[in-house]
C-alpha cells in the first residue's frame, strides 16, 4: 500500500457515526435544528404557503355569504385574527363551504362577498383580501432557526463523508512535523494549535498535511519551545509570577525571587526524539493534497505503517448517534400528527 497499490479499507460503522456526528457544533446543530423545526412546522401548516397550490390555474368568481364569524384565539400586531366561515354555489356544483381569515373587526355575518375557487376543484376557495390561512407568508421567517441547524449538521456531515472517503481508499505514508503554530482561536480557553507534516506521496513528490487541536503530544510541545522560546519564557514567566502572587506569604523571599526570575530555559532547551515527530496519515492517491492523520479523524484512533485502524470504541459511535436520533423520531412522530394525511 505505501507504493501506491490501490486499497479499499473497510471502516467501522462505529466510526463513520463518530466523523458524521461528534462535534459540539454537530450537537447543537441537531438540537436547534430539533426545535426549529418543530416550531417551524407548526406555524407553516397554519401559513398561507401552505395553501397556496390549491390555487394553482385558472379561477373563477361567484358570489358567497358570511356565515359567520369567530374568534381563532391568535393575534397579530396586537389586533385579533378572525375566522370567517362562508357558504358559495359554483355553477353545476351545489352549496359549498370555506373558510377565511381577517384581522380586525370590518366584516359581519349575512354579509355578500366575491369568492374565487379553483376552475374544475370548486371546493378549493378564497375571499379576496383575506387570507386563506391563519398566518401570513412573513411567518415563513421562522424557517430561518432549523435553516441555522441544519447548516452545522451538514457541515460536520460533509467533513464526515469526506473523511471516510479518505479512510476507504487513502494510502498510507509517514509524515514529519516541520511546523507547529499557534492560531488566534481558542477552545474552552485552551489555545488552538496548528501542525504542520510533510509527507512523499507514491508519485515521489512532497505535500503537507494539515492538523488543528488544542492538545499537543509531549514531543509536538517541544518543537513548538524550540521554535519560540521567547513566547514560551515570557509566558511561563508570567504564569510563575501568578502562582508566586497567590502564595507569596508562604515563601521565604530568597525562594520568591528565585521562582520570579524562573525563564524556564531548561524546557525551550529539551530537543524532541525525531521518531516522536513523525505520524502515519493517509492520502487520496488521485489527489495526494486531501490527507488526514488519523486523530483529524475521531478521538483515540490511530494506524499502523499498513494503514490498518486501531481504537475504534462501538460505545462512542452509539453515544454521539442518541440526540440525532433522538430528533429524527420526535420530528417523525410530530410531522405524522401535524401534517394532514
Amino acid at each position: 500500500m505505501g507504493a501506491g497499490i490501490p486499497v479499499t479499507r473497510q471502516v467501522p460503522v462505529a466510526l463513520c457515526l463518530q466523523m458524521l456526528l461528534d462535534s459540539s457544533f454537530s450537537t447543537f446543530g441537531w438540537i436547534f435544528f430539533g426545535f426549529g423545526f418543530l416550531i417551524a412546522l407548526a406555524v407553516v401548516t397554519r401559513c398561507e404557503l401552505f395553501t397556496s397550490w390549491q390555487f394553482i390555474g385558472t379561477l373563477s368568481s361567484t358570489t358567497g355569504v358570511i356565515d359567520s364569524i369567530r374568534d381563532s384565539g391568535a393575534h397579530e400586531n396586537d389586533q385579533q385574527i378572525y375566522v370567517v366561515d362562508y357558504s358559495y354555489s359554483p355553477p353545476g356544483s351545489g352549496q359549498l363551504r370555506g373558510i377565511a381569515y381577517f384581522v380586525g373587526v370590518n366584516h359581519e355575518p349575512g354579509e355578500k362577498v366575491t369568492v374565487q375557487y379553483r376552475a374544475g376543484h370548486p371546493q378549493y376557495s378564497r375571499i379576496p383580501g383575506m387570507r386563506t390561512a391563519e398566518l401570513p407568508m412573513l411567518a415563513l421567517l421562522v424557517l430561518l432557526f432549523p435553516a441555522i441547524g441544519l447548516t452545522l449538521m451538514l457541515v460536520k456531515i460533509s467533513q464526515g463523508l469526506r473523511g471516510i472517503k479518505l479512510l476507504q481508499f487513502g494510502l498510507p505514508a509517514l509524515g514529519t512535523l516541520i511546523a507547529v503554530e499557534r492560531t488566534n482561536y481558542s477552545i474552552n480557553d485552551a489555545p488552538v494549535f496548528r501542525m504542520i507534516f510533510q509527507f512523499i506521496a507514491a508519485d515521489g513528490l512532497q505535500y503537507t498535511v494539515k492538523y488543528l487541536s488544542t492538545d499537543l503530544k509531549p514531543a509536538w510541545w517541544q518543537f513548538y519551545q524550540q521554535a519560540n522560546p521567547q513566547q514560551i519564557n515570557q509566558r511561563v514567566a508570567e504564569n510563575v509570577k501568578k502562582v508566586v502572587a497567590k502564595v507569596q506569604w508562604l515563601l521565604p523571599s530568597n525562594i520568591k525571587d528565585a521562582l520570579a526570575n524562573n525563564n524556564s530555559e531548561q524546557h525551550a532547551n529539551t530537543s524532541p526524539d525525531p521518531a516522536e515527530l513523525q505520524e502515519m496519515l493517509l492520502y487520496l492517491p488521485t489527489n495526494p493534497t486531501r490527507a488526514a492523520l488519523p486523530l483529524a479523524f475521531a478521538k483515540g484512533i490511530n494506524m499502523d505503517a499498513m494503514g490498518n485502524l486501531h481504537g475504534v470504541h462501538p460505545i462512542r459511535g452509539i453515544l454521539v448517534s442518541i440526540i440525532p436520533l433522538l430528533v429524527t423520531l420526535t420530528i417523525a412522530v410530530f410531522g405524522y400528527f401535524v401534517l394532514p394525511h
